[in-house]
């Protein structure tokens, strides 16, 4: 009875148990995950020899640039076989593991981009160039802006594309400006 205990003694002790608890719990969990094998899985999307570029994914979805159908299967200086370098938008839906071509035969994609609802290309086609929507939602594909002299300046340097869900930013170099396309207004409008 003559001992007097002290509060403030084990109230320090018990910091230093919690304290020693949290750190070893914490670097037997951390030391059990340094030292194991993290494995993952691989999976080709692709089976053509020829190449394919600029791989792009948004949620489940993968797009990329193809060149399964020109003469050569790649880029030539000075179009190669056929004059020209082919190149398709392709998209691949990793839920339900379907490819699909969104171009046509008359398509001369240059740039591509992914979102949750859309894939945009600009576009160098000799009849229609500009750029390309395609929804995902409903599977339509459609000129979203057309874009007068692209054929002629698709591989000039500085012609950029970026998209957000349902709008795209585009810098066509040879215009010198910068431009916003809205699906859900279906307008397009330059910027600077």
């Amino acid at each position: 009875i003559g001992e007097t205990i002290n509060h403030k003694a084990i109230s320090m002790f018990a910091r230093k148990l919690l304290i020693f608890a949290i750190i070893f719990c914490v670097s037997f969990s951390w030391g059990s995950k340094v030292g194991a094998a993290q494995t993952y899985e691989e999976t080709r999307l692709t089976s053509n020899v020829a190449d394919q570029t600029t791989p792009r994914m948004y949620s489940s979805n993968v797009i990329w640039l193809d060149w399964r159908h020109d003469a050569d299967g790649h880029w030539v200086t000075g179009g190669g076989l056929d004059g020209k370098n082919k190149m398709d938008v392709y998209l691949y839906d990793l839920t339900s593991g379907t490819e699909k071509r969104l171009t046509d035969d008359a398509a001369l994609p240059t740039h591509a981009e992914v979102t949750n609802s859309h894939v945009f290309w600009l576009d160098a086609r000799a009849d229609a160039p500009g750029l390309y929507a395609y929804s995902i939602l409903d599977g339509t594909t459609s000129l979203a802006a057309a874009i007068s002299g692209y054929a002629s300046s698709s591989e000039t340097a500085g012609n950029r594309l970026a998209a957000w869900t349902d709008k795209a930013v585009y810098a066509i170099s040879q215009l010198g400006a910068i431009y916003y396309y809205d699906t859900s207004a279906k307008s397009s409008k330059k910027l600077v």
